[in-house]
């Protein structure tokens, strides 16, 4: 019944996000962008509410027949310490976005096409992916341990290659759909498509949205490990998921020229990985408190965040 309901308030979400506070816009002013993503984060922050006193009181049998039986406390601060993670993986992953526009050149009325659908597709993975790890994880205890080296390995590949490993122009898919694929070299409006001779040809912006998501996949491979670190519970990690990746396509137009202010954000982000590889590969020994763990993960975040804000303020 939950996920009914839970499916149902995402639609709803939706038809928010296009029917009103993007009806008719395709390039979000700063503004626009500011007030979107303040909604798009309240929004997933007072979620939390409803996961305290549902897991307190069981509300549709969460904590019984669905989820783990904890505490509604417990339960919140595992929501936020996901919801945390997941949105400041997501937030640097729009730089990686920006790089992939940048390099195919997308004009910017167009940018706003490939982000939207791009998030369908990525809700619709993540959830795939969710379900299917819970499912690993129940199956194979062991298989924690290679979440946690994904993890790590993931924040060593963080650290030594940073934005530069993006090498689309090497990209199989890529390659293979320009040899393959009949392709135009100019873009039609924000259209995935246009006929030339009576033939449908895919333009740049198609070739953009695959790989778009191309690259959200192989981002998802390292924040989904991440989040069963902090929880196993497939309703905390399905919704905490679901509600930092739905505010993306407004902060996108937010941040894309701040992301490079932000310059110790990515290591914040290494340290968070790190911190997450290794309370999963310590968790059968040693448990670290949820409560705590979201503390660390704040204080990580917030050192960047000021670290970043202070060298901005010394250089001007």
């Amino acid at each position: 019944m939950i996920w009914i309901i839970f499916g149902l308030l995402l639609t709803g979400l939706l038809a928010l996000d296009l029917g009103i506070l993007n009806k008719g816009t395709q390039i979000l002013t700063p503004h626009e962008a500011t007030r979107n993503s303040i909604i798009w984060v309240s929004i997933g922050l007072s979620f939390s509410i409803f996961v305290f006193f549902a897991y307190t009181h069981h509300w549709f049998g969460i904590g019984l027949e669905i989820g783990e039986a904890k505490a509604g406390g417990a339960a919140l601060t595992e929501y936020l310490s996901g919801y945390l993670v997941e949105l400041s993986l997501s937030v640097d992953n729009l730089f990686v976005f920006a790089l992939v526009f940048r390099y195919f050149n997308v004009p910017a009325q167009s940018q706003y096409r490939v982000l939207f659908w791009g998030i369908l597709i990525a809700l619709l993975l993540r959830g795939l992916m969710i379900f299917g790890g819970v499912l690993l994880v129940q199956r194979f205890f062991w298989i924690e341990y290679v979440f946690a080296v994904i993890i790590i390995y993931s924040a060593y590949r963080m650290w030594v290659s940073g934005d530069d490993a993006l090498n689309i122009e090497e990209m199989p898919l890529v390659i293979w759909l320009r040899k393959w694929m009949r392709m135009v070299h100019y873009y039609k409006e924000d259209h995935f498509f246009t006929k030339v001779s009576g033939h449908w040809h895919a333009t740049p912006l198609f070739l953009t949205f695959l790989v778009v998501n191309i690259v959200d996949v192989i981002f998802a491979f390292d924040s989904i490990p991440a989040i069963f670190a902090i929880t196993r519970d497939e309703f905390l990690i399905f919704t905490s998921n679901i509600f930092a990746i739905l505010g993306l396509r407004s902060m996108f137009f937010l941040l894309t020229g701040l992301l490079e202010k932000f310059v110790y954000l990515k290591t914040s982000l290494i340290v968070i990985l790190l911190f997450i590889g290794i309370k999963m590969l310590i968790s059968h020994f040693y448990h670290i408190p949820s409560g705590f763990a979201l503390l660390i993960i704040l204080v990580i975040l917030g050192t960047g965040i000021v670290t970043s804000i202070n060298k901005k303020t010394e250089k001007e």
